[in-house]
């Protein structure tokens, strides 16, 4: 494709001495004087010269109209400006070839086209000319840039293949073959810790691949011998290994037993805190503080416990030692049973007696004391029978006859109480029927957890608020603190 020439830069045609700057501030070319020659730049309003495209690694130019007075010394004198110059061929039919020592130098070079050359500045016929500099297709140029281009994709294939070798991964080692030098000195490595797995791989090489025969069969008897002497060592670090790990076994049972035996102390404190005797000293912010140990008490105990495991080969009796007993699942009833209720409930009571009597505090109790306490109990007992009577009665009322309640006439509806909430309700029947004035949530829990710790405030809740037969909440409403009351007797 034939394209025009390029605009000259300012700067580049100021280097060559062909643009000065006029009074008035604009540039204008004037004419450039050589030794032997002078350029005249062409008019501004004359067509711009036409160029083909750069052929690639050119650095050959072709230069048409030379004077016929114009020699090798006058070209030189003009284009060696431009850069060094390799040769110059000048032509009979008034052309010539310059080639320069590399590629830069022909752009600069090609801006010359349209200038008239005058030899000696004389304007006769001979000594005169317009010159048309443009591109030429050298063979010597293609050639150079063939072999530059050579070299190039032979170094990118040299880094290539480094990079490959670089990532490839390492080849394996070379078996040696076998000898009985080399037999020998396996011998000895074999009886050697640090060398035994190489010299062992060597021996199963020479094994697998044939080289035992019957001329060479003593040196392999030799090296079986000799990797056979690591079974007594083997053996014997064995039996150490196995001492060590009963030592460590031992240690650890020893360790889980003392931790258990804290937990259970930790455990018979906060219980013993808990006590009403006991528990109504504390403050509210100190009964705070009390249930929030007591839970987090039972959050590292379970996990402690499911992550307490004996070793593997333990003996049956330290086993039995560390088998926490399992829950018994209560069984599901469809519907409510008075009479299981109130077993439930004395069963109940009876635990929370024995868990609150230590054993261990019992002998150290004055007779005073004890009198005082199992005329407590008897009490709480009394009034735990008359609440579930009362409880039995009202029920069957309900669920045979749908009766009436008291005073009012109006048939009430009658809930069913689910097993999961038969204890529950029992046990909140039985604090707040001892205790007739109206009580807060709050408190109601806090007697709930001496006796089941894993009643949460808001199952409470949901109870007094599900059954309301039997539990009427008597707290205004812009009041935050709830209080029940219990109704079924009313």
């Amino acid at each position: 494709m034939i394209g025009l020439i390029p605009t000259m830069d300012p700067n580049l045609a100021a280097a060559w001495g062909g643009w000065v700057m006029t009074p008035d501030g604009q540039m204008t070319r004037q004419p450039i004087v050589y030794m032997k020659s002078v350029l005249y730049p062409p008019n501004p309003n004359a067509i711009a010269p036409t160029l083909r495209d750069k052929p690639p690694g050119c650095r050959t130019i072709f230069i048409g109209g030379v004077p016929d007075k114009a020699d090798e010394e006058v070209l030189r004198d003009v284009f060696e400006r431009c850069g060094p110059i390799h040769n110059i061929r000048i032509n009979k039919k008034n052309f010539a070839h310059v080639r320069f020592n590399s590629e830069s130098p022909v752009d600069q070079a090609v801006l010359l086209s349209g200038w008239r050359l005058k030899v000696d500045n004389q304007s006769d016929h001979p000594y005169t000319s317009k010159l048309h500099v443009d591109y030429a297709q050298a063979r010597d140029d293609q050639q150079a840039y063939e072999r530059q281009m050579t070299l190039v994709e032979r170094e990118e294939r040299m880094q290539r293949r480094m990079m490959i070798d670089m990532n490839r991964p390492p080849s394996p080692p070379s078996k040696p073959s076998f000898s009985n030098r080399d037999a020998q000195r396996i011998v000895e490595d074999l009886k050697t810790d640090e060398r035994y797995d190489k010299a062992s791989e060597v021996l199963v090489f020479w094994l697998t691949s044939g080289d035992c025969n019957k001329n060479n069969s003593i040196h392999f008897f030799n090296m079986v011998q000799a990797a056979m002497t690591h079974v007594k060592k083997i053996s014997s670090e064995k039996h150490d290994f196995e001492e060590q790990l009963r030592t460590l076994k031992e240690q650890w049972r020893s360790k889980l037993q003392m931790t258990t035996l804290q937990f259970d102390k930790i455990g018979t404190v906060l219980q013993n805190c808990c006590l009403q005797k006991v528990w109504d000293h504390f403050t509210k912010a100190q009964r705070k503080n009390i249930t929030a140990w007591k839970n987090q008490f039972q959050e590292a105990k379970g996990e402690f416990e499911r992550n307490a495991k004996q070793p593997p080969d333990s003996s049956d009796d330290e086993e039995e030692v560390m088998q926490q007993p399992e829950p018994k699942k209560a069984k599901k009833s469809l519907t409510v049973d008075v009479d299981s209720l109130k077993a439930a409930q004395d069963a109940w009571m009876a635990r929370m007696n024995a868990q609150n009597q230590p054993q261990d505090h019992i002998e150290h109790k004055d007779e005073s004391d004890l009198k005082v306490e199992l005329e407590q109990k008897e009490n709480k007992i009394k009034l735990l029978q008359q609440t579930l009577q009362g409880l039995q009665k009202q029920l069957l009322d309900i669920h045979h006859k749908g009766g009436v309640i008291g005073d009012s006439q109006k048939p009430k509806d009658w809930t069913p109480v689910p097993s999961s909430d038969s204890k529950l309700v029992a046990i909140l029947s039985t604090y707040m029927m001892v205790h007739p004035y109206a009580l807060a949530s709050e408190t109601i829990w806090n007697h709930v957890n001496t006796i089941d710790s894993s009643v949460q405030l808001e199952k409470v809740n949901a109870v007094l608020g599900a059954y309301k037969d039997c539990f009427e909440c008597v707290s205004l409403e812009e009041e935050q603190v709830k209080k029940w009351k219990l109704v079924a007797f009313n």
